[in-house]
């Protein structure tokens, strides 16, 4: 009993002093308001303080600060400081991590700077903004809204914020892995601190070298580049508490990497002892994910397991989907480590459903490590013909499930004619042949490699004590290319509908060509390699369009694809651009079988079934080619064809150029 009220004596006492520390503080600041004579010199007072407080990290006192600019501006009124007092309010909610009420200010601000046609805070609240989008993983809206504030900053000559947009386009490319981009841009951001004598600013982007570096692998640059960072910030202000703990988590990641896991395990306790105080959710979550991959580097694997599980609690509080991302990982390695093979398979399945959403491109050396976590390390057959076939079990059901979808979308798309059928005669016959080139995909398409799939796995089932490693290599692998081919087909009609239910959202913004070019040939290359087809990209660094990324990689993926599987063996595929006037045409050529031309006529009509084998025996719907007609027109573009037979074909498109 006595232990019970000293703990609420304490609680009470705690509460109480830190209320009063909050009062007296607040208090101190309005004897300070006393000294200026009008509002403006005392809100203008207060946003610079709450500034300068949020720069030494004392992020609770700026915010007090803040919302008295906020209250006395909202109070009388003041519009033309409405913008910056938003601003400053909505940075220490984003440094909190609280990103909603952080976004909440931003749009606020915004809103005032446009509507005063304040330059300088409408390019800061386009910055802050992309900030949001960028921690959030939202990268395409991030980066428009960084450029956008970019030609701001640069059209009223103001280099401080224009050093601020490279420090936010050095993060964003860093988190894309497009590390000589980052440094690009962050080296850009230095230079302009070094001439505005910004040392702070300065201290900040060294960092950030640092960090870029490390994730490029140049660890000796990238730990010369932390200890630059750690003088700069030691010279600003002595109260160096949460950037020392940044240092000190890279330093800790640094010499993971080398190996030397009990030097790594010591900088990353002395980084936690100073985040637990400030209770920042992405900086705990990272934290705990350096402390949990060291321990089973270690082999220490449940105090691994506890750390993992405690940095994944606070990057979903925070809904940081990159720290989640890494986590899922981190969790699946452990418990393969560990032997927890169940475990580890449900943390992968996270990892990868997460990993298409966070990032746009796989490179081949995390898919190899991937496979390879999931292989496991079962030591003799009868294991893997077990796990095969506990595997095939739920393929069934899974494709059992998709035929189930797939039911109800072209109940769906029916509907969907049917309302348009009622209202012009004209678009009966549409819904008829849309229905005919439904059920040939069903019937055809699709019907028979779930036949393929049902025989193959019930072959492996029946028989799984008597058939060799070959041939069960053989029946899995027909069953994945069975099991591939519905899959694009589903997707495909999934698109289509969604394009005829106006579900679709197209986000143009500014696009390199030639990124998501060579995004494509990543993704086909091993389709490629199969038929030992070569693809070419002739696209010059200077392309840009203005277009939708999602949908235009959907387009480059089924010309390209296309490409492929009607070229003969051996042969190329040559993707090229030019730009004529505000256009730039992009051609994709291959030197296949060619197209006979009264089927070209009807290419991109649902009306027509086109249906074609490819040279090696693929199968294709025709789909495809209509809804990259769909989609390049919805991107203010259009698509023709040439071809000749036994010669190839080649289909180009226009878009607008940026």
């Amino acid at each position: 009993m006595n232990t019970l009220r000293k703990i609420v004596f304490i609680s009470i006492f705690i509460l109480f002093a830190n209320s009063l520390y909050s009062q007296t503080f607040i208090d101190s600041v309005n004897v300070k308001l006393n000294e200026y004579k009008t509002l403006n010199e005392k809100i203008e007072f207060l946003n610079d303080y709450s500034n300068f407080l949020r720069k030494r990290y004392k992020i609770q006192q700026a915010q007090d600060v803040s919302l008295l600019a906020v209250d006395l501006v909202e109070k009388n009124g003041i519009e033309e400081l409405y913008s910056i007092s938003y601003s400053y309010l909505g940075l220490t909610y984003r440094d909190q991590s609280k990103f909603n009420e952080s976004v909440e200010y931003y749009n606020k601000a915004l809103k005032y700077a446009e509507l005063l046609n304040q330059k300088t805070q409408m390019a800061y609240g386009y910055n802050n903004i992309a900030t949001i989008e960028r921690i959030l993983s939202n990268y395409t809206s991030s980066i428009e809204l960084i450029y956008k504030s970019l030609s701001i900053f640069r059209e009223i000559g103001d280099i401080k914020g224009e050093s601020n947009c490279h420090v936010n386009l050095g993060i964003l490319f860093r988190y894309q892995k497009k590390y000589d981009k980052a440094i690009e841009h962050l080296t850009s951001a230095e230079k302009i601190r070094i001439e505005v004598k910004d040392t702070l600013g300065l201290a900040q982007v060294n960092y950030l070298l640092a960090e870029t570096y490390f994730h490029n692998k140049e660890l000796s640059t990238s730990i010369k580049y932390y200890k630059k960072a750690e003088s700069l910030y030691d010279y600003v202000y002595k109260d160096n508490t949460t950037s020392k703990t940044s240092i000190y988590m890279g330093l800790a990641g640094a010499y993971y990497e080398l190996g030397k896991y009990e030097a790594a395990l010591d900088y990353r306790k002395k980084a936690l002892v100073h985040i637990e105080k400030i209770g920042d959710n992405n900086s705990l979550a990272r934290v705990y994910l350096g402390i949990g991959k060291i321990y089973t580097k270690l082999k220490k694997y449940r105090l691994a397991e506890t750390n993992l599980l405690k940095a994944l609690k606070e990057a979903e509080d925070a809904n940081i989907k990159t720290r989640i991302l890494d986590i899922s990982r981190s969790l699946a390695e452990l418990y393969e480590s560990w032997g927890k093979i169940s475990k580890a398979l449900g943390y992968f399945q996270e990892y990868s459903s997460l990993k298409d959403s966070v990032y746009s491109k796989d490179t081949k050396e995390e898919i190899a490590k991937i496979e390879a976590l999931y292989k496991g390390k079962q030591k003799d057959k009868e294991n893997e013909l077990l796990n095969t076939k506990l595997n095939l079990e739920t393929q069934k059901s899974f494709y059992s499930t998709l035929v189930s979808v797939l039911s109800v979308l072209l109940i769906l798309l029916f509907y969907i004619l049917y309302r348009k059928t009622s209202k012009n005669n004209k678009l009966l016959k549409e819904l008829n042949d849309s229905k005919d080139l439904f059920f040939s995909i069903i019937s055809h398409d699709i019907k028979n490699p779930f036949a393929r799939i049902i025989n193959n796995s019930e072959l492996l089932i029946s028989n799984e004590n008597k058939l060799d490693e070959d041939e069960v290599v053989e029946l899995t692998s027909s069953i994945h290319k069975s099991a591939k081919l519905v899959y694009d087909l589903l997707d495909n009609l999934l698109k289509w509908s969604q394009i005829q239910r106006g579900k679709l959202r197209f986000e143009r913004s500014r696009i390199h060509l030639i990124e998501i070019v060579e995004e494509v040939f990543e993704f086909l290359r091993v389709t490629a390699d199969n038929k030992n087809i070569s693809l070419k990209s002739n696209i010059p660094d200077s392309h840009y369009v203005f277009a939708d990324p999602v949908s235009i990689k959907a387009v480059f993926r089924n010309l390209i694809n296309n490409a492929i599987k009607f070229s003969n063996n051996g042969s190329e595929v040559v993707i090229s651009s030019k730009k004529i006037n505000d256009r730039i045409i992009i051609d994709i050529s291959d030197n296949g079988v060619g197209i006979k031309e009264d089927i070209i006529k009807n290419l991109f009509k649902i009306e027509s079934e086109h249906s074609s084998v490819g040279t090696s025996g693929e199968k294709g719907s025709g789909l495809g080619l209509i809804i990259c007609k769909e989609f390049i027109e919805r991107n203010g573009g259009d698509i023709s064809v040439k071809s000749e037979l036994g010669i190839g074909s080649t289909f180009s498109f226009r878009l607008l150029s940026i």
